[in-house]
């Protein structure tokens, strides 16, 4: 049976094949948009789902895509034959019953139905005859669909309508796509995905941006205006505005001798637990010193409670060592680059931290700089394989 089916690819164009098969050769291809007409369907090998057109195939449904590259437009008759109803037998109102309803919700009968109206009693907008209507008429059955949607339809109008069929849901782009008809419930199951690049969507913004005169330049194409043009009145350009930034700073933790573990908890090593400063950290917060210790129990090697403090660092400028030669009369001198290595290598720096109301990063630190002290005097002992390898164990990255 010949049905209609629009082209709804996203990229490129589609593909039409001597057989159902992408190893069959290509014998001509379809457009984006392209109205079609097609012939019977197949499914072949992997799920690949092929419809007949003009002597070839094209595939309508990839696998590998959640979105056909066919809309095929299926009449609700032949997806969904509905079986036939006989007609009911006429259903004379009950105008007492309809009054006394009104009476008890309203409080007075003023809104009763007049004689010679065939309105259903229990708000069903199908049950009778497949004239056309009107919602304002039958104001009082709350639950009548014409009474929702505040218009004139007929009986088949409000079956489609409640399946959702294609005529209703989609523009005039095809868009949702159908993905299937669902039997057990009755209604159309639609694809709401958009993929702005497959869909060509950048394109379009791209041209409604430039009629607007709204510039949107690639990466490529912002630097190339700043090279080829000069902006003589230093107007901000919002694609190359440098909106936020945020400071990571990382730590490895160094690998001082003021845990040890035993078994599964750690204690204070001989000669540092009669220090009371190490020995109230130890007691009320041993997780600092677990910050101070390589083997912590942690699944990293980084001291991230002072990655999560800092607010902002402050480096120092590279620069490259210079050197003269020769002098001229006036003391003019020829100077010439050398290296930068001396400003890689060595320098200082600043972290901003953001401390706790029990001053952990001060605590941290303190701690940190005494046992530094205490090694260098020879009051705590580092480790035995640094001693013995002369490894800085405190010294971090």
């Amino acid at each position: 049976m010949a049905r209609q089916a629009t082209v709804t690819t996203r990229q490129t164009r589609l593909n039409v094949r001597s057989g159902p098969s992408i190893s069959t050769s290509i014998i001509g291809k379809l457009n984006r948009g392209q109205a079609i007409t097609i012939g019977d369907q197949t499914i072949s090998e992997g799920g690949w789902t092929w419809v007949d057109y003009n002597g070839g195939w094209v595939c309508q449904q990839d696998p590998r895509y959640s979105y056909p590259f066919l809309n095929i437009v299926i009449p609700p008759e032949e997806t969904q034959p509905a079986p036939a109803e006989p007609e009911p037998a006429p259903v004379t109102p009950d105008y007492d019953a309809i009054t006394a309803g009104l009476l008890s919700q309203f409080g007075s009968d003023d809104q009763e139905i007049r004689p010679g109206h065939s309105v259903p009693i229990d708000g069903s907008a199908v049950q009778f005859e497949d004239s056309k209507y009107h919602a304002d008429e039958y104001s009082i059955n709350k639950n009548w669909q014409a009474n929702k949607h505040r218009g004139e339809m007929s009986r088949d109008e409000l079956r489609s309508l409640d399946r959702m069929s294609p005529e209703y849901m989609q523009n005039k782009s095809g868009y949702p796509v159908i993905e299937r008809f669902d039997s057990v419930k009755g209604y159309y199951i639609y694809n709401y995905k958009m993929d702005y690049e497959r869909d060509n969507l950048s394109s379009d913004l791209a041209g409604l941006r430039d009629t607007l005169n709204i510039g949107i330049e690639g990466r490529d194409e912002l630097y190339r205006q700043y090279t080829e043009y000069y902006n003589r009145f230093k107007t901000v350009n919002p694609n190359d505005a440098l909106s936020k930034t945020f400071a990571h700073v990382f730590f490895v933790r160094p690998d001082c001798n003021v845990l040890t573990r035993r078994g599964s908890q750690f204690i204070l090593p001989t000669g540092i637990e009669d220090n009371p400063n190490f020995y109230y950290a130890y007691k009320k917060s041993p997780e600092l010193l677990r910050q101070l210790v390589n083997d912590a129990g942690y699944d990293h090697d980084f001291m991230l409670y002072l990655s999560n403090k800092a607010r902002s660092f402050q480096l120092n400028d590279e620069f490259i060592n210079y050197d003269t030669y020769g002098k001229a009369m006036t003391g003019h001198k020829v100077v010439y680059g050398k290296t930068n290595v001396e400003s890689k290598t060595a320098g200082d720096f600043s972290i901003t931290y953001e401390d706790d109301r029990d001053l952990h990063v001060y605590n941290l630190h303190k701690l940190w700089t005494d046992y530094i002290s205490n090694v260098y005097q020879a009051i705590f002992n580092p480790k035995t394989e640094y001693m013995q390898e002369r490894i800085l164990g405190y010294v971090a990255n």
